[in-house]
């Protein structure tokens, strides 16, 4: 298999650790604690990225992209793993109850 090489756009994050992206690469998102270990595991996701588009086309890469993107999110918090928002509401609901117009 032929190396290709990319540019990451690599950022710090304020709770710890580094962030690695790609805009040539869609959905390379990489997350690591130590510069290396961040480069590391988006060398490793680009490769699978390519890997999977290259073997079945774009809707797997998005596929796949969606479900590392969620889980990125959900690891740093940003998604409640209950369905509901930090006040125990359910997503989506509005803060008071009303009914609606008649």
């Amino acid at each position: 298999m032929s190396e290709t090489s990319i540019t990451l756009h690599i950022e710090t994050l304020r709770e710890g650790g580094y962030v690695a992206t790609n805009e040539d690469v869609p959905w390379l998102v990489a997350q690591g604690r130590t510069l290396a270990e961040t480069i590391e595991i988006a060398r490793d996701v680009a490769r699978k990225l390519i890997e999977s588009y290259r073997a079945h086309g774009y809707a797997s890469l998005v596929l796949l992209g969606l479900i590392a993107f969620g889980l990125f999110m959900w690891e740093r918090g940003s998604i409640a793993s209950s369905g509901s928002d930090q006040d125990g509401r359910a997503a989506g609901s509005d803060a008071h109850d009303e009914s609606p117009p008649r």
